[in-house]
Order: structure tokens, then sequence, then C-alpha cells
């Protein structure tokens, strides 16, 4: 039992990118196959296998310290687990999703669970195995172990994603300001706009009388993160999310920029990345030298 399912582990170091890549491919997007393979094999295949070199010298002491050995493999799974959380936090994965999403998500993996479970059920049944095999085929078609998609949790198609790193030499208050009240806001984004950083509260940004747009703080820490979620704008633009990540430096405040979840890299995703470089510019500039730029030429500096 033990063999076949680090056997059908190891295989699904190669099968699962490739099987994921046709699926992201048919969507529009793309999945660095080659690296998700080295990554698997780097958290996955790697220790297995320093794992058996070692055993001629570590066996003995694993066996007579086997309680601490399994706290120690579970713990170091927990950290693997939760590192890959912190990463998603971090790349703002579920800020671009909301409950629903998370919950449609365990519902979905939960049926598919009791699906597999019913299917080797049913063939062990209808093959009639005594249960010590029926006990390795349960074992063997749902013990996995969750580091296995730890590889596979990054983002795969980063040319759908606008971004943007710099630094200005202002502290992370006042370009927090810069980017969180209307004042700042309409020195060098929008013509007009109304709101005030909370979570859940709505930014109207007027852009012109075709251009009335909505977004929705999903995500905040005072002089340091605003996440928006565009709700009323542009269709390809409905549904994206625009961050800001703030850290302080020497020098200021490093900036990191991000407006993600577009569909596809269309026309006016390049105008959008290109309009955002202009934008962040002017922040820039207003922030550390007091410019201001009218909105009609804002594009044109």
């Amino acid at each position: 039992a033990v063999f076949n399912a680090t056997l059908s582990g190891l295989i699904g170091v190669f099968l699962t990118p490739l099987w994921i890549a046709v699926v992201l491919k048919a969507g529009g997007q793309a999945l660095p196959v080659g690296a998700v393979i080295l990554d698997l094999l780097r958290w996955l295949v790697l220790p297995l296998f320093i794992g058996q070199l070692c055993r001629p010298w570590l066996g003995a002491w694993v066996h007579k310290h086997k309680k601490f050995v399994q706290i120690t493999d579970r713990g170091i799974i927990l950290i693997l687990v939760y590192s890959a959380f912190c990463d998603s936090m971090k790349w703002g994965v579920w800020s671009g999703h909301g409950p629903s999403t998370v919950l449609a998500t365990l519902c979905a993996s939960l049926i598919l669970f009791f699906l597999v479970m019913t299917i080797v059920g049913f063939v062990c049944d209808t093959l009639k195995l005594p249960i010590e095999d029926r006990i390795t085929a349960i074992f063997c078609g749902s013990k996995k172990t969750l580091a296995s998609g730890i590889p596979l949790n990054t983002r795969t198609d980063p040319m759908s994603d606008i971004l943007h790193d710099f630094v200005i030499q202002c502290p992370p208050p006042a370009v927090f300001q810069g980017i969180s009240t209307p004042t700042g806001l309409d020195q060098w984004w929008t013509q007009r706009s109304a709101g005030r950083p909370g979570v859940g509260e709505e930014y109207r940004l007027w852009f012109g009388p075709e251009h009335d747009w909505r977004a929705v703080v999903i995500d905040l820490v005072p002089d340091r993160r605003l996440v928006w979620r565009i709700a009323e704008a542009s269709p390809d633009w409905v549904g994206t999310v625009v961050g800001f990540e703030l850290e302080p430096s020497a020098l200021g405040t490093n900036v990191q920029f991000r407006h993600e979840g577009w569909a596809e890299p269309s026309d006016h995703y390049r105008t959008s990345s290109y309009c955002w470089a202009m934008y962040l510019r002017i922040l820039l500039r207003f922030l550390e030298h007091g410019e201001t730029v009218s909105y009609e030429n804002r594009l044109a500096v």
C-alpha cells in the first residue's frame, strides 16, 4: 500500500502539471510546466530520495522515536501548507474571490472525494476483494500529502496582471493618503472621487460622464495595504482587483502595485498597463515634489 501510494504520488509529479497546463491552455492561459515539475521534484521527490539514502543510518533511531517523528512529520506539513496560504495572501489570491468561491471549492472537493471513494468501493465489491486488499485500495485511493499542491499554488499567468514596483521618497503614511483619500486620488488618477478607506466601503471614481465607476475596498491595512475590487467600469475591468502594497525603506516607501484578474491580455489590457505607468509617475511626482497635472494632460506628460 505504501509503495503504491508513493508510486502514484511520483506519477502525479509529472501528470498533474501536464493536465493543469492543458486546462489552462484551453482558457487562454499558460503554466510554466518545467518550473512546476522542478518545484515538485524539489518539494517531494528530493526529500524522499534523501530519506531513503539515510535509512541505513537513521532507520533504527526513527523506529525508536516513532511518535516524535510522526509529530515532526505532521508539523512540517502544516508549516508547508501555512506558508502556501501566506503566499496566496501576499499574491492576493483570496482578495479576488468572495466566500462563495471558497465554499464552492470546498463543496466540489468533498463531492470529488466521495465520488472517488464510491468508485473505489464499487470496484472492490465487483472484484470481491478480501478486507486486506480493500483497505489497501482505500488507502491508495485517498492518501495524498497536502504538500503536493504547494508548487501548483502559484500565479500561472503573469501576463494577465499589470504589475509596477517603484520607490517613492515619502513615508508610507503620506503615500497611503495619496492613494486612499479623494483629495489624493484626484491629484493623479481620477477627475473627481469620493469614498473613505475601510473594508466594504465603496469609492466613486469619476473620469467623465461616460466613465462613472465604482470600486469596493476588499482588503486594507492602514499605511501598508489598500485593495479594491472594481464593481462598475468598462466590462473587462469589472471584477478585477487593484491593489497597493507599501513597505518602508531607507529611501522612503517601496510600492508594489498590481491590477490583476484580467480575462486575457487584450488591447485594453495593454492600454491600461501604459496608463497605469503614466498615472503612477504623476503620483510619485506629486508626493515627492508637489507637482500637479491637470486631468486632461495626465497622459501627455
